[in-house]
This record gives structure tokens, sequence and C-alpha cells, in this order.
């Protein structure tokens, strides 16, 4: 009987790539110093409008966002609530892509502060955000607006290496947390 030969084909369809792959649910662990943070979060492809800056890399040519959601899309206010809300993952083309994660905060000139003068015992102009602004916060004599199309800045904030389906960071200013997100089957 003549003998066949078996050969593996590297990864060459989109959906083996590790940008397809990714997306699911994951337990979240943040290390801050002797502290260990953590909770379930899904990773999905973000919803939000992408960044109008970057600081540090930027994502490369073809590169596919995902941001992490928390269960029922609610997040607590600890630091492992917090990471989630404001953390996106960029995953690059290809198959062994270059990852990076962002930390996503609200551009300066998305932001708006409203000065009240009372004229008289309190009563003045109202203190109300211009048409296409939304209301923000509220401190006393002030109101911050924000930008209704919300134009966020991205920063880099962790070195991230992923090895089968397990995803490390380590932060790139000693203030951060270490991350580690665990595949949940």
């Amino acid at each position: 009987m003549p003998r066949q030969s078996v050969s593996f084909s590297p990864a060459d369809q989109v959906s083996d790539f590790p940008a397809a792959r990714l997306a699911g649910d994951y337990a979240l662990g943040l290390r801050d110093g002797t502290d260990l943070h953590s909770r379930i979060v899904s990773l999905k492809p973000s919803p939000v409008a992408e960044c109008v800056r970057y600081t540090g890399r930027t994502p490369p040519a073809g590169a596919s966002r995902f941001a992490l959601e928390c269960g029922l899309g609610l997040c607590d206010s600890g630091p492992a609530g917090r990471f989630s809300l404001t953390t996106e993952f960029s995953v690059g083309p290809g198959e062994h892509p270059e990852i990076i994660a962002f930390q996503r905060t609200p551009a300066p000139e998305a932001l708006l502060v409203v000065t009240c003068v009372p004229l008289f015992f309190g009563i003045g102009p109202p203190c109300v955000c211009p048409p296409g602004w939304s209301f923000e916060s509220m401190a006393p004599g002030r109101v911050i607006c924000s930008r209704a199309d919300r134009p966020m800045v991205c920063t880099e904030s962790h070195r991230i290496a992923e090895q089968n389906g397990v995803i490390h960071g380590l932060p790139l200013r000693a203030t951060d947390a270490s991350i580690q997100l665990f595949p949940v089957r």
C-alpha cells in the first residue's frame, strides 16, 4: 500500500486568525501590587467610534477593534470594572497579529465647561449645555458638557502577548495594573 503524506497548511482563512477567535467570555484578572481584582467580561467587537488620536503605537492597518463588556452591560466601580469600561484592544490581521491595549479618554475638545453666574439670590441664567452637547456633570456655578459624538483619545497602556487564547498584559506605566484574560468556555 502506498504511503500517503499528510501536510498541514498554515492558517489561511480569516476565521483561523486570532482576531476572529479572540471574541468571547473571559475571566479578567488585574494585579495591582499585592491585590488581585477579577470579574467575568466579554470581549466583543467595539461598538463605539474609533479614537480621533492615538498616543503610543497606533493600530496596524486592517486591525480589528475589541472592547470589554461586563455582565448585563453593567460594570462595578472597582478596578476591574473601571478597566473594562475604558479599555480597547486592537488586534492586527494575520496569523501572528500585533495586539495593543488602549485606554480611552475623552478628547479635550469633547468637553466644555459652562460657567453660570447667579444674578440675584441664586436666580440667574440657566446652566445648560449648548446645542449638540449633552450634560456630563455639575459643580457649583458650572456645568460640564460633552459633545454628542464623544471623540476619544486612545493611549497605549499595556504590552500584550497572546498564547493559546490567554491574553497577558504588562503595563507601560508603573502605576497601572498588569492584566490577564483567561477564556471561559
